[in-house]
């Protein structure tokens, strides 16, 4: 079946401009309010996300908050598009972090070429009540350019340490006597040759 390109082009603007990639299998996320109990779950830990930065969820919980913090309308629109304006009202609950999304993170990200959160697997928990099990994975959730030390620590060089210059030059060392040594043996053979050559000679 032929699809005229104009309808391409109208059918991109349903699907969100989300730059993270959508996990397809279904998440299994249960709310005891039913669906609208889990809207309801979503739009906290979005506030959450948007008053803190930086946020700790369970892993299926994380990667679909992050889906919804990923959505751009707020940079495409502005605070002057209706529509926009009823999106962050709704999941925004706190009514401070509408105007701290319009005037702090839209002015922030508008230049922005890739998505504007990071995700990190937490460390694994263990618990023993009752009998030794592993608890259900946890994520960081946190939005870019936020004010915190990093996830990941940049790697701090380590040439300069004292134990590492004190290694280097016993290597350095080593080789050197290991080449001496290889060199006196070269010189020793060959002279055992040269002796050789002579007597064959006599």
């Amino acid at each position: 079946m032929y699809i005229h390109k104009n309808t391409v082009a109208e059918l991109r603007k349903l699907v969100p401009d989300i730059r993270i990639p959508i996990q397809k299998n279904k998440r299994m996320l249960k709310n005891p309010q039913g669906a609208l109990g889990r809207i309801w779950k979503i739009s906290k830990d979005v506030s959450d996300l948007f008053k803190e930065e930086r946020v700790e969820l369970g892993k299926e919980r994380a990667d679909e908050v992050r889906g919804y913090a990923e959505k751009r309308e707020a940079i495409k629109y502005g605070d002057t598009h209706e529509p926009t304006m009823e999106i962050a009202k709704f999941y925004l609950q706190d009514r401070t972090l509408i105007h701290k999304l319009f005037n702090v993170f839209v002015p922030r990200f508008k230049d922005y070429n890739q998505c504007y959160t990071n995700v990190y697997l937490a460390p694994t928990l263990y618990t023993f009540e009752k009998y030794p099990r592993k608890l259900p994975l946890r994520a960081i959730l946190e939005l870019k350019g936020h004010p915190f030390p990093p996830m990941k620590p940049e790697r701090i060089p380590t040439n300069n340490w004292i134990h590492n210059i004190l290694l280097e030059e016993a290597r350095r060392e080593y080789n050197q006597k290991k080449a001496a040594a290889e060199k006196a043996e070269n010189e020793e053979a060959s002279s055992l040759r040269a002796e050789d050559e002579e007597n064959e000679v006599d």
